[in-house]
């Protein structure tokens, strides 16, 4: 007796027993999609909560792999996460779509696609604790403009920034960095 395969991949006609399908390949989904041959079923689109894993893993491959700084550009932050990872295509317009009324002028709308560059960010970071250049250059601002510590770890606590202690270590590592590129660049251009 032969077992009925249930369920999304349905197959009908098949005679062959010993095969089972699982789950269609992306190479396989790719092919159809471009010869039509397939219908657009919604649970093959990516998730919102799958756009977010993708989205982390491209800011951490962008700020932990290639050690690049931030990009708040938000045509430049589309294109570069787009670019690392072609699954995000249209994400970024999604969130727009979705947070950004259409009434709004195009200098508010260009100005509210930044704040959605940095809630991306920080969406990264609450998924992934490593993808924090963000907050990093957040607390970095806030101790600059002579922010106190304690409204700093508040800042931190609610989880637009880096705490006191990280901003105080990577402040004095830039210092020291800065520092040696000077007596560097004495050394070696001027004695």
């Amino acid at each position: 007796m032969t077992t009925k395969n249930l369920g999304p991949c349905l197959i009908i006609g098949c005679t062959n027993t010993n095969v089972q399908f699982r789950t269609i390949t992306e190479l396989a989904y790719e092919k159809c999609q471009r010869k039509r041959t397939l219908e657009a079923y919604p649970y093959f689109e990516n998730t919102f909560a799958s756009s977010i894993d993708m989205l982390t893993k491209a800011l951490y491959y962008q700020q932990r792999r290639e050690g690049t700084n931030l990009e708040l550009d938000p045509v430049n932050f589309e294109q570069m996460i787009e670019t690392i990872n072609p699954g995000l295509k249209g994400f970024f317009n999604f969130m727009t779509e979705a947070i950004i009324p259409k009434e709004r002028s195009a200098y508010s709308i260009n100005e509210a696609k930044k704040s959605i560059v940095g809630l991306c960010y920080l969406i990264a970071g609450l998924r992934n604790k490593f993808v924090n250049q963000h907050k990093l250059e957040v607390g970095l601002y806030l101790r600059a403009s002579d922010v106190t510590w304690e409204a700093i770890d508040t800042m931190s606590s609610l989880g637009y920034s880096m705490c006191t202690k990280t901003v105080d270590v990577y402040q004095k590592k830039i210092q020291q960095e800065h520092s040696a590129k000077i007596a560097n660049y004495f050394l070696e251009y001027v004695i």
